[in-house]
Formats: structure tokens, sequence, C-alpha cells
């Protein structure tokens, strides 16, 4: 064989080595992904990296570990009134914003703040300066007084309206008397107070001597529902 054919042969298998060792780097994967789920690529993914939470296993049985981020309800709170008790007497403030409460206790409302004083019952109410102003309960019944300090805890003047208080003795309605006297001095719970000011008086009712229970519902102008409810019975309640 002459010495020119040989170096053309040799040159021809170089050629296909070269084609078969860039046809083997061809098949190669473009991806790695390593541990967390990041991954590195020669050639940019379509696909955008997941997260992951926990190590890939390059096992058939490879279990991945997915954070789900969850947008939880926002819910609004929702300004309820609030009971103070300066008793040993409790608020019940599960009733759907409603709350109850006795003699003793203040009730907080948006604008107004309901103290309680006392309560009592009576036969007769005397006018302190004069005699001829006085007050009796018909036969079988008795006078049940609610004395309350109403401060107005808001930026603007707040009437404080007596009719705004709607009471129910033994499950039936009653009305409010209306008093020549004034008990313990005091005028009938009703006026205007101004930002920081208090409003003092009472509501008066004329109920059956053996009344047990009284409820007197408080409901907020242009409301359907009562905002407060105070519960008054023979024993909490002073009989003079």
């Amino acid at each position: 064989m002459k010495k020119g054919a040989v170096i053309a042969i040799a040159v021809v298998c170089g050629i296909v080595a070269i084609g078969a060792i860039g046809s083997a780097g061809s098949n190669s994967n473009d991806t790695t992904v390593t541990k967390g789920g990041a991954a590195s690529s020669s050639v940019e993914s379509s696909k955008p990296a997941a997260t992951v939470s926990s190590a890939e296993s390059k096992t058939d049985s490879e279990t991945k570990s997915k954070t789900d981020t969850k947008t939880e309800p926002k819910v609004e709170s929702k300004t309820e009134p609030k009971v103070e008790s300066k008793t040993e007497s409790s608020a019940d403030t599960s009733a759907g914003g409603t709350v109850t409460a006795s003699v003793g206790d203040v009730v907080t409302t948006k604008e107004l703040s309901f103290e309680i004083n006392k309560a009592f019952t009576t036969k007769k109410i005397e006018h302190p300066s004069n005699e001829f102003l006085t007050d009796k309960a018909s036969d079988g019944k008795v006078y049940l007084i609610l004395e309350m300090t109403v401060e107005n805890i808001s930026d603007e003047k707040q009437n404080i309206n007596l009719f705004y208080f709607h009471t129910s003795v033994d499950d039936f309605t009653v009305d409010q008397s209306i008093l020549l006297s004034e008990p313990d001095g005091l005028k009938t719970l009703s006026g205007t107070a101004m930002p920081g000011k208090k409003v003092k008086g009472f509501l008066a009712y004329e109920v059956d001597e053996n009344w047990k229970k009284c409820e007197v519902a408080y409901t907020e102008l242009l409301k359907d529902n009562p905002t407060f409810t105070i519960v008054l019975d023979r024993s909490t309640t002073e009989n003079r």
C-alpha cells in the first residue's frame, strides 16, 4: 500500500470518531435538578421551577412535598357594646351583640356609657321640697325606680331620650310613669350631653307589688333590635 493511501484512511477514521463523540454529547439531559428543587441548565427551561420543601429522591419512590399558600379569610371585627361589671353580677354578651346587665354594671356603646346606679320599689315618693308634689302608687301596685348616669363618650353632642327605653314586667309591656316628685332629688332620665359630659336621672314604672322580673331594653335611634337590656328582679332590688 502506498504511503499516501495510508494517510487518507487515517484522516477518514478521525472524522468518523469526532462525529460519534458529538452525537453522544447531544443526547445528554439539558437540566439538572438539585436539592430543594432548584434547577440549572445550559438551555433555559420553559417551565418555572417549583418550590419544594424537602430533598428529592432519585429512586422510583421519590416524594415531593409542596408548600401551598392559603389565604385566610379576613374577618372584620364589629364593635359591640361592652359591660364593665362593678359588682359580682355577670353580663351575657352572646345574644347577637345585645348585652344583658343589672344593677352596678356599666354598659358602653359607641357613643354613650350607661352606669346602672340603683333600683328600688316604693309605695310613695315625696318631693324633697314640696309636700304637695307626692306620688302614691295605686292599690296593689308599687313604683319601680331605676336610676342611671349616662356619659357622652363620643366627639359630638348626644341626646339622651327616655323613649329609647322599652320595658316589660313579667313579659307584659309597661309604660313609663310620669312623676311629680323627684326620687333621690333626680329628674327623669332625659337631656342633651356634650362630649365628655353626663346626664343623671331615673326611669319610673308602676308595677304589681308581686312582680318578679323586669326587663328594660334600650334601642338606639334607627335600630330595630335592642342595643342592651337591663334585667331587674326582686332579689336585687331595694324595697323602701
